[in-house]
């Protein structure tokens, strides 16, 4: 299975929580939303991460410049945080491309992506591209 150059790193333990945000696609109903929003946050909490807010884009759409996400990268631009929270990394868009681009910017954002799919790690970009 191709990982497009991505590699995981344990998230090393802290004394205070980390400051956290978290991401979901959904289009399921707002209970719904409400008790997936319930389980990331006690699963982040479970791992040191304090989640301070939530982004749920309800589009029909997986592109990459859809609305939501644009709010997310705007906010993760100008914030604090230090963690992105998502249950997979599909959540952003299935365009591979596209994934390692958003990355490479929470990285530059000084954001770690903790996928809950792939355990308590970090989601990082290989600097040796080598197998992508």
């Amino acid at each position: 299975m191709n990982n497009y150059g991505m590699e995981t790193k344990e998230f090393k333990e802290q004394k205070s929580a980390i400051k956290g945000i978290s991401f979901i696609k959904s289009r399921k109903a707002y209970i719904n939303v409400l008790g997936i929003n319930k389980d990331i946050y006690n699963t982040a909490k479970k791992n040191g991460i304090e989640i301070t807010d939530f982004f749920v884009d309800d589009s029909n759409s997986k592109d990459y410049d859809r609305e939501e996400l644009t709010k997310l990268i705007s906010f993760m631009e100008n914030s604090s945080a230090e963690v992105l929270v998502l249950r997979n990394l599909y959540e952003i868009t299935d365009n591979p491309d596209d994934v390692r681009e958003f990355i490479l910017l929470a990285e530059k954002c000084g954001i770690k992506i903790y996928c809950m799919a792939a355990g308590p790690v970090a989601i990082t970009i290989r600097d040796d591209e080598s197998g992508c």
